[in-house]
C-alpha cells in the first residue's frame, strides 16, 4: 500500500497570480492545479490557505474539516459562510456558494474564526 503524505483533505495548490495570504478561501485556477481568489461570492468554493501562498509558490490549501479562515466582518457563531473576492469570509447572503459555517464567531474585519469547511464543491444559500 502506498503511503500517504497528505490527508485527504490537503491539497497542493499553485499560486500563479499576486500573493495570497494565510487563512483565505481560494478557488482552482485554469491550470492543472492552481488556484486564485473567488472571482464572484458564487464562485466554485475549493479550499482555505494555511499558509501565504507567494506569486508562483506552491503550498498547502485545506479541503475539508476545520481552518482557521480571516472574516471580512463579524460573523455569528454557526453562521454559513460565503467568501468574497478578496479571499476573506462573510456571512452568507442569497445565491452565494456557501463555504461552510462558522464554529467560532469573528469579531470584524481580518478576525480570525474556525471554519468547518463543507468543500470543495458548492452549496448556495436560500
Amino acid at each position: 500500500m502506498a503511503e500517504v503524505t497528505q490527508p485527504s483533505y490537503m491539497r497542493l495548490g499553485k499560486n500563479v497570480n499576486a500573493a495570497i495570504g494565510k487563512g483565505l478561501g481560494v478557488c482552482a485556477g485554469v491550470g492543472v492545479g492552481e488556484v486564485v481568489l473567488p472571482a464572484a461570492v458564487t464562485t466554485d468554493p475549493l479550499g482555505v490557505t494555511i499558509e501565504d501562498i507567494p506569486q508562483g509558490g506552491h503550498r498547502s490549501i485545506q479541503t475539508g474539516g476545520k481552518v482557521m479562515a480571516k472574516a471580512s466582518a463579524p460573523i455569528a457563531l454557526h453562521s454559513r459562510v460565503q467568501c468574497g473576492t478578496d479571499g476573506r469570509f462573510a456571512t452568507a447572503v442569497t445565491n452565494s456558494a456557501i463555504w461552510g459555517r462558522a464554529m467560532t464567531p469573528a469579531a470584524g474585519a481580518d478576525g480570525l474564526f474556525e471554519l468547518e469547511l463543507w468543500g470543495p464543491g458548492r452549496f448556495i444559500a436560500p
